[in-house]
């Protein structure tokens, strides 16, 4: 609406407009229906005024500047004409914008989360098969795919830091050689499959009479070979071994069919600080070696 400097209506209600121009229309005024708004409206030249039902935002314009008008023109313009530009909105419409915008903030807000939860549903999905992927790899690299056991590789790293650690400790270890008996006629006569499944009842039966922080793997088709740290008895050394060929010698059950194996074992201590690996391993083939020399199923110490 447009209302001049006594609030008459120049534009917006269309029975009021001009209405001070005749003398046979009623004279009503913008200040007479809002005398509170149009009184503050006065403290300040432009604002925005709120009450119960609408917000009023105003302007006062003061038409013919002087900057506009010759100097003899504007000398003559006493009274200038003075008018007040208002938009009134109504409270509900805003609240009904409001209301509008806010379902759209919240459907947006909805939108952006479940694409977030997709996001880090889908990075938690990929992260998960990428580390069994590497699980996976990993296990390849250091176990025995068949047995479960260390794979030769890691057993020789495994054999080197355990050497440092009984130099460091100045307590010798024990490294055996373990070669079965007869292993040979069982992949002949029942097959690979079977022979498979006799390894792996090998490896649980070896592994069941070793103490928990030995170590043993499988370094070749029916060849192991476990690392005893912090072990200096002689007897108990030997204990040990008997107690593995006395597993191994119970038979095996494999596929409803009974299967007898021998081992022999070969058996080296690292007696000084000048020990390797290398010293260490001939030291434990050479036992092997006379184990087998020795009728097999039997054990034998380095000399």
């Amino acid at each position: 609406m447009l209302l001049n400097k006594d609030s008459y209506w120049l534009f917006g209600a269309t029975n009021k407009q001009w209405s001070f121009m005749f003398a046979n229309k009623p004279q009503h005024r913008f200040k007479d229906q809002q005398p509170h708004i149009w009184q503050s409206m006065q403290t300040q030249a432009n604002e925005i005024i709120e009450n119960e039902n609408n917000v009023y935002i105003y302007e006062h314009l003061t038409l013919l500047n002087d900057m506009l008008l010759p100097n003899n023109i504007a000398n003559s313009l006493i009274n200038r004409p003075e008018w007040t530009l208002i938009n009134k909105v109504p409270l509900a419409k805003i609240e009904s914008e409001f209301s509008s915008l806010k379902k759209l903030i919240i459907a947006l807000y909805l939108g952006i989360m479940t694409l977030m939860i997709f996001v880090i549903y889908t990075f938690a999905i990929n992260t998960i098969k990428r580390r069994k992927y590497q699980a996976k790899v990993e296990n390849y690299a250091y176990f025995d795919s068949l047995t479960g056991l260390y794979n030769r590789r890691i057993f020789l790293e495994q054999l080197d830091l355990e050497i440092i650690k009984a130099t460091q400790l100045s307590c010798p270890l024990v490294l055996m050689y373990l070669d079965l008996d007869y292993f040979k006629p069982i992949n002949d006569e029942l097959g690979h499959g079977a022979g498979d499944e006799v390894l792996k009842e090998v490896a649980i039966r070896i592994k069941s009479c070793l103490r928990q922080q030995d170590i043993i793997a499988r370094i070749g088709g029916d060849e192991f070979a476990a690392i005893l740290p912090q072990l200096n008895d002689k007897k108990a050394i030997a204990d040990i071994a008997e107690r593995i060929i006395t597993s191994i010698n119970t038979p095996f059950t494999i596929f409803d069919q009974q299967c007898s194996l021998g081992i022999s074992i070969g058996i080296a201590t690292s007696a000084s600080e000048t020990q390797t690996s290398i010293k260490l391993k001939t030291q434990a083939d050479q036992a092997l070696y006379e184990a087998k020399n020795s009728g097999r199923n039997c054990y034998r110490f380095s000399k």
